[in-house]
């Protein structure tokens, strides 16, 4: 299917997310449709598969299902994962499963034999970020995995200096893309500072893992709003 933005009912997204007074969670549309090119441009299989921890009320997800894509997203707060399945059942989304349970555990659980996919798309706990990583670095290396994706490796803007410091200083790629600022927005006005200051640990564990990932692959980092970091295997496969 053709890529639209527009055509997909992104408002009734952005009036739940209000409820739950986390717009500010929701990917701008810069982002959104740069994981859609991302997502068309990883791997060799017709229909692409996607995995996505931390669905929140399942707006990524959803949107990718409309657009084509194969979609199983993993969610630990009972109460967006139900907001995920009623706005799946609304929207008639059929090739798509949320699952209720904490990202970690589905990691440590999941078959890449079985199931694999062609991006894995993270924006769980970021305090476990380097975790996943480890984890899906090995279905990297395997080949059972093209694609792997971290959201807001800035930390809501707290981290950007940094992060892009480090990653010119590997000689790593950057890249601009979009708007750097929430606009509003579709009736309602995104939260631009969610008012949260992160951890030490949580900053320290974003620049390990960009250490450990570009000693093992190619990456590069998109300079959205909150911050994409690819990561792939290198076309010579070393």
């Amino acid at each position: 299917m053709t890529v639209s933005f527009e055509e997909f009912p992104h408002h009734i997204f952005y009036e739940k997310a209000q409820e739950f007074r986390g717009s500010h969670l929701l990917l701008t549309k810069e982002e959104l449709n740069l994981l859609v090119t991302l997502a068309h441009n990883s791997g060799n299989s017709q229909v692409k598969k996607i995995l996505e921890l931390g669905s929140f009320i399942g707006r990524t997800s959803c949107f990718l299902s409309y657009l084509g894509f194969t979609v199983w997203s993993i969610e630990r707060d009972q109460r967006y994962y139900q907001t995920c399945i009623n706005f799946q059942t609304r929207l008639h989304l059929t090739d798509m499963t949320f699952l209720n349970m904490d990202a970690l555990s589905f990691l440590e659980r999941h078959n890449f034999d079985w199931l694999p996919f062609d991006l894995v798309f993270v924006d769980a706990d970021k305090s476990r970020y380097l975790t996943y990583f480890r984890l899906l670095s090995a279905q990297l290396k395997l080949s059972k995995l093209k694609t792997l994706v971290f959201d807001n490796v800035f930390l809501n803007g707290q981290m950007r200096d940094r992060v892009i410091k480090y990653v010119a200083n590997q000689g790593g790629a950057i890249v601009f893309w979009g708007s750097q600022v929430r606009s509003s927005s579709y009736s309602g006005v995104l939260n631009q500072k969610t008012g949260r200051v992160w951890s030490r640990q949580v900053e320290e564990g974003i620049l390990q893992l960009l250490a450990e990932a570009y000693k093992q692959f190619s990456v590069t980092l998109y300079d959205t709003c909150d911050g994409f970091l690819v990561i792939t295997v290198p076309e010579d496969g070393t």
